[in-house]
């Protein structure tokens, strides 16, 4: 088996992804929006979409409580669901693996500005 056999079978033909943001004013906002979000997508036809933490005005509790309220809900949808925790990388795949996501993106010298 090689690489691209894992991303095929994962992904089949679709090649686009979307990227959640997880922007909202609040907890119930945020998880609101981002459902909505994923609706659209799987409405449209996209295939998956990564999941992340950016521009957070909130503490890591909430970060997290959000973020994985996000990937149980997800679940009931036909979209492969990915994670990117800005910040929290060394806890990527353990939250993914608990909550669902099927891939993490690892951001690697970031510089948000």
């Amino acid at each position: 088996m090689q690489l691209n056999d894992n991303f095929d079978q994962l992904f089949g033909n679709t090649t686009i992804l979307g990227m959640i943001h997880m922007y909202g004013v609040n907890s119930k906002e945020r998880v609101q929006r981002a459902l909505d979000e994923i609706k659209i997508f799987e409405d449209v036809g996209i295939g998956g979409a990564i999941v992340e933490n950016y521009n957070f005005n909130c503490d890591q509790n909430e970060m997290f409580k959000d973020i994985t309220d996000v990937l149980i809900s997800a679940q009931n949808f036909n979209l492969v669901l990915g994670l990117n925790l800005l910040g929290y990388e060394s806890q990527s795949l353990s939250v993914a693996s608990s909550y669902g996501a099927k891939f993490v993106q690892i951001e690697i010298g970031r510089a948000h500005v």
